[in-house]
């Protein structure tokens, strides 16, 4: 066999292996190099972008308002300590009454008893004359005056009535005349109808009519 014929053609095809050993070897370290690199294109995010997360509302405290006065106020007189008028006594515009009988007939010699309410409506406790001469009831039969409460009884008798609370007064009638100067001896009032009324000093009358058998 001859040799060097062997070598002359097997040159270029040496050479060639070669070539493609190296070719396959620089296609490899290409690719690492893309593989390290990161290769292909890559996401951008914009500068400052996170994550998504649903964005928290802060929540603010309740703030009430109070109004305050410029200057200190000074102190308001309780009901006890200033009275409806200057002098301490009512107003008849601040008082209201009440009148009636706990029957409207009355047989077998039964007595009337007469109810008075007087209630203070003011802002303050006031004091008020309610003796007989001041809050009056006089019983009629027509224009006959049977009986007045200032025939028998005199004198003052002041009340201090505090607010929304009545002063109740209660007067039994025995069913008698009377007149001025209350005589020991008084004839009876004879069986019939007959009208109560309740006078106060600047309010307006309150009758009550009752029967008498």
């Amino acid at each position: 066999m001859d040799l060097d014929a062997h070598s002359d053609e097997d040159g270029p095809v040496y050479w060639r292996r070669r070539a493609m050993v190296l070719g396959g070897v620089a296609a490899v370290v290409a690719l690492l190099a893309w593989a390290c690199g990161g290769g292909g294109e890559q996401t951008v995010r914009p500068a400052g972008a996170a994550d998504a997360q649903t964005p928290t509302i802060p929540v603010l405290p309740t703030v009430t308002v109070t109004a305050t006065p410029s200057g200190t106020p000074k102190p308001r007189p309780s009901a006890e300590e200033e009275p409806t008028t200057r002098d301490g006594h009512c107003d008849p515009d601040d008082l209201v009454l009440t009148f009636r009988t706990d029957q409207t007939t009355y047989a077998g010699g039964r007595h009337p008893r007469l109810q008075l309410s007087l209630v203070n409506i003011g802002d303050r406790t006031c004091t008020y004359d309610t003796g007989p001469e001041n809050l009056r009831v006089r019983i009629m039969s027509g224009p006959d005056r049977i009986w007045s409460s200032d025939h028998c009884t005199k004198g003052a008798s002041l009340q201090k009535l505090r607010r929304g609370v009545p002063h109740i007064q209660t007067i039994t009638w025995d069913r008698k005349r009377s007149t001025p100067g209350c005589p020991k001896t008084r004839p009876a009032a004879k069986p019939g109808t007959y009208v109560a009324t309740a006078h106060l000093e600047g309010l307006k009358p309150h009758r009550e009519v009752f029967h008498l058998r």
